[in-house]
């Protein structure tokens, strides 16, 4: 708001939170005032009111021809092989006390990285050391306007 002087100080202050930055963080605000401003700018985007080059115009005309990836089944079949054949390879009550090592960390303050290498080290997948990580901090929640619009 430059420019907007004592008028624009007290729609700020009167605009933010109480408790100050830490409890805006917090409380998810700055963070959805980020979406908030992200999706109108879209918005803006897609009605054409605001001009990307290449975009929403001067574009060279069709959509570039997106070449899809398909994995073999062959191959897809002895991935899912190997990983089975490491899963029974490996010492189960070392691979459990790598992952609860994973996620002690990550419930406490220490750095995440050794526990995650020894966890691999134990043959732990990394869809195991996701799962342990998401037993902890959960999965991220979109909360924009966009997200709330989606079927």
């Amino acid at each position: 708001m430059p420019g907007a002087g004592k008028y624009g100080l007290e729609k700020l202050l009167r605009d933010f939170p109480l408790g100050g930055t830490l409890a805006a963080i917090e409380g998810g605000y700055i963070q959805q005032q980020i979406q908030d401003a992200a999706y109108r700018a879209q918005q803006a985007i897609d009605s054409g009111e605001a001009i990307v080059v290449g975009v929403n115009r001067f574009a060279d005309g069709g959509a570039p021809a997106t070449e899809v990836f398909r994995i073999d089944p062959d191959m897809e079949r002895r991935q899912v092989e190997r990983v089975r054949a490491v899963r029974a390879g490996r010492s189960e009550r070392e691979w459990r006390a790598a992952l609860d090592a994973v996620a002690a960390a990550a419930r406490g303050t220490s750095n995440l990285v050794p526990p995650i290498i020894a966890a691999v080290e134990a043959r732990a997948t990394l869809g195991e050391i996701a799962d342990a990580l998401r037993g902890v901090f959960g999965e991220h929640q979109d909360a924009t306007p966009a997200a709330a619009a989606r079927p």
